[in-house]
């Protein structure tokens, strides 16, 4: 244990700590999932553990929900946010404890440093294109072809315990009389896909699509536990099995050597085989995603983004998988949001938040999209603190609306969505008044009012009486408010019009169309009446990753 006690930013780095000593906060609402899900239930403890102190030496670390106060070398520390960067591999952890909205302390980024460097030396050690005869996978997927040697090498080394042969009929022979013979254990179950023309591309593709897919679901096999070796067959038969299993495969072997024939260009020598396993390449598919992911959410389609990152989720490599975790957790939080369902937004954003400010510190295209984040969180405690109806659900509302309109061009939805704003004006200026105008006192309502409203506006079944929007601005109107005042100034010039425009729409009482126009109206005289400021209404990232 190595104490940094110099810095008002300070950071615990341990080596020897087991689980049962360092009880961390994982629970089902914890802000940092990934924790929980990464190491399995593993016994190895995190790495890096970094936290940041106050200048004054007391801790003041916010509370979250769901956390919980923990000890660590002897040292208790209270509730807070815990979150994983990335991971190196499974059980090596980069963990940040955040105390404050700024995550940009020095000694952040000098853990950040370390642990890029230690990952980079440690991918290029063991990981990308090194020898690694230990690892075994639950399927391997192998084109036949030239010599038997490699393939038999490959198998007896990764040990696998179901086998997909892809042949042509040429090297059926080679299958049956030499590599099943070679092999020094006994597979569970064996099969193979024949091409009809090795040296056809779509032959041999079509062939592995049609036949591969129902192998594998027979074989209950998941992505992550089928490997693909493509050093034996025709080239065209090598290209063919990887174009067909980069979406069901997470590993790639080749076969190689120290040793050829025919001065170094020929095959390898028998027994100076090395199976090379190949980075995942969804690790690079999955940058493309990314950004498709991008532009679905910049569009509003925040369920389809979702489900672009969850694809990657499942697919990219261990040290991959918490960022996109992160941005699908992002993502699901606008998308709840867009759907008004609020807290559960909030729950799901404030788990992204801490794991993103951290990658900003290392990548800056990250940092607009972490203070957005902040600024929409902020607005989100607001309008939840707030009673209902509030003017923070007005200017949600028209938030809402505009997205409808620019990223949809959904008019119709954009229109009523305005609609439901102007009520919510009115019943925010009545509630100051205290009356709720689902239920208005008779005694309330202006003499020059009263009568014409209790025979329009009073329920037959239950007597209250209860107040569109027009009535309830000319109610705030006899009340003196200003409001009303202006928006009876701008009534006949410019919101009758629209509004009945929106009277006829088909998602109102009629079957017209709702145009853009007519949004574009009734945006500005809102917009007009209700004195609203373009910083006032909450706008939703745009993701640039």
């Amino acid at each position: 244990m190595t104490r940094l006690a110099s810095r008002k930013q300070g950071a615990f780095i341990g080596r020897s700590i087991s689980w049962q000593d360092t009880p961390l906060p994982i629970l089902d609402n914890h802000p940092a999932p990934e924790l929980r899900e990464e190491r399995g239930g593993g016994p190895r403890p995190p790495r890096f553990l970094s936290f940041s102190w106050p200048s004054n030496g007391i801790p003041r670390w916010p509370r979250a929900p769901g956390t919980r106060a923990f000890s660590y070398a002897g040292r208790k520390f209270p509730p807070g946010i815990y979150t994983v960067i990335r991971s190196i591999r499974p059980g090596f952890f980069l963990i940040t404890f955040s105390s404050s909205e700024s995550m940009l302390g020095i000694f952040n980024k000098i853990i950040l440093k370390i642990y890029v460097f230690v990952k980079t030396i440690f991918r290029r050690l063991f990981l990308e294109g090194s020898c690694m005869p230990d690892k075994t996978f639950k399927t391997l997927v192998v084109s036949v072809g030239g010599t038997p040697s490699p393939i038999i090498f490959a198998l007896n080394k990764a040990k696998p315990d179901y086998i997909c042969f892809f042949i042509s009929e040429e090297t059926k022979k080679m299958m049956e009389e030499n590599i099943l013979p070679g092999l020094r254990y006994q597979p569970r179950h064996h099969d193979w896909i024949m091409t009809p023309n090795p040296e056809l591309l779509s032959e041999c593709y079509g062939a592995l699509m049609k036949f591969l897919p129902p192998m594998l679901e027979k074989w209950q096999v998941s992505p992550e536990e089928v490997c693909v070796d493509y050093t034996g067959g025709t080239k065209t038969m090598s290209a063919a099995l990887v174009l067909a299993t980069v979406e069901r495969s997470c590993c790639y072997s080749y076969v190689g050597g120290s040793e050829r024939s025919k001065g170094g260009v020929g095959v390898v020598l028998d027994g100076k085989e090395r199976m090379h396993f190949l980075e995942n390449p969804w690790d690079q598919i999955a940058a493309t995603e990314r950004k498709e992911a991008a532009i679905l959410f910049n569009r509003a389609r925040y369920a389809s983004a979702s489900e672009t990152l969850e694809r990657c989720v499942r697919k990219v490599s261990l040290d991959h998988q918490p960022l996109f975790r992160t941005l699908k957790e992002l993502v699901d939080g606008y998308g709840l949001w867009d759907q008004f369902r609020h807290r559960e937004a909030k729950v799901h954003l404030y788990r992204s938040k801490d794991v993103l400010a951290a990658v900003s510190i290392e990548k800056a295209e990250f940092r607009p999209l972490v203070n957005r984040l902040r600024e929409n969180l902020q607005f989100l405690e607001t309008l939840l603190a707030g009673k209902k109806p509030s003017i923070h659900y007005f200017y949600d509302l028209l938030s809402n609306a505009r997205r409808r309109a620019d990223l949809e061009h959904k008019f119709e939805d954009a229109v009523a969505r305005l609609y439901r704003a102007i009520e919510v004006i009115a019943q925010v200026e009545l509630q100051e008044l205290g009356i709720d105008s689902s239920a208005v006192p008779a005694e309330s309502i202006p003499e020059p009012l009263r009568e014409e409203f209790l025979a329009r506006y009073r329920d037959k079944l239950d007597g209250r009486i209860r107040l569109p929007l027009y009535a309830s601005f000319r109610l705030l109107e006899g009340m003196g408010s200003e409001k009303a005042g202006r928006f009876f100034s701008l009534y006949e010039s410019r919101l009758k019009s629209v509004l009945e425009a929106r009277n006829s729409s088909i998602l109102a009482h009629g079957f017209n169309p709702v145009e853009r126009s007519t949004f574009d109206k009734l945006w500005g005289a809102i917009l007009e009446f209700s004195a609203t400021k373009a910083e006032q209404i909450p706008e939703f990232p745009i993701l640039q990753v």
